[in-house]
C-alpha cells in the first residue's frame, strides 16, 4: 500500500470516517509493506507535532517523532538534489520535490535513516521544533548557524517513509 501525499487533517477525518484506519493500522502490525509520501509519512508517524487544534488520528507504526508543514507552506515548495544510504541504490544525488514537507526530528532505535538534509523550519513551525529537541537530552541536530538535521526518509522494519514526492520525478530508484 501506499499512502500519499495530500493533507493529512482531512485525509484522517476521512480515515476515521470511512473505518479505513482500523484496516491500515491491521496492515502494518502484519508487516505487509507499506510506503508514506509526505503526509502519508505523518500518518504513519507515531507521534507528530503541529497538528490541528485537538490532534489528529494517526496510523502509526513509526518510532519517530515528526514535524508537519515543517518547511512552511506550499509557497515554499522547492526541488533540491540529495544524497541516500540505501543500499543497492547508487550514490549519485537524487531529486526531492518538496511540497508543505514534514521532516522527522527524532527516531527510535528500530529506524533506518536512509536520507537526512540541513535546513531551518519554517518560523510558524520553528517554536515547535526547537521545543521538541529539547525534550529529547541526547538529540545534538543543530550546528552553529542555526541549520537543523531533519531526516527525509527511513525504514522500520516494513514500513517505508519519505518526507518528498518521488512520484512527482522521472528518477525512479525509491520506487525499485
Amino acid at each position: 500500500i501506499i499512502l500519499p501525499g495530500g493533507e493529512s487533517t482531512a485525509m484522517a477525518i476521512v480515515g476515521e470516517e470511512y473505518g479505513l484506519f482500523p484496516e491500515l493500522k491491521k496492515w502494518v502490525q502484519s508487516g505487509k509493506p507499506i510506503w508514506g509520501t509526505c503526509a502519508g509519512m505523518i500518518l504513519l508517524s507515531d507521534h507528530a507535532i503541529k497538528q490541528r487544534e485537538g490532534g489528529q488520528s494517526l496510523v502509526g507504526g513509526l518510532d519517530v517523532h515528526i514535524c508537519r508543514n515543517f518547511f512552511g507552506p506550499q509557497i515554499n515548495s522547492c526541488k533540491v538534489e540529495l544524497s541516500t544510504s540505501i543500499e543497492g541504490m547508487d550514490s549519485s544525488k537524487f531529486p526531492a520535490v518538496f511540497i508543505r514537507a514534514p521532516a522527522i526530528i527524532h527516531v527510535g532505535p528500530e529506524v533506518t535513516k536512509l536520507a537526512e538534509m540541513k535546513a531551518i523550519p519554517h518560523p510558524s513551525a520553528k517554536d515547535d521544533v526547537i521545543s521538541l529537541i529539547n525534550s529529547f537530552q541526547d538529540l545534538n541536530i543543530v550546528d552553529s548557524t542555526g541549520l537543523i538535521t531533519v531526516i527525509i526518509a527511513i525504514r522500520q522494519r516494513n514500513i517505508l517513509a519519505t518526507s518528498f514526492h518521488p512520484e512527482l520525478t522521472n528518477d525512479l530508484r525509491w520506487h525499485k
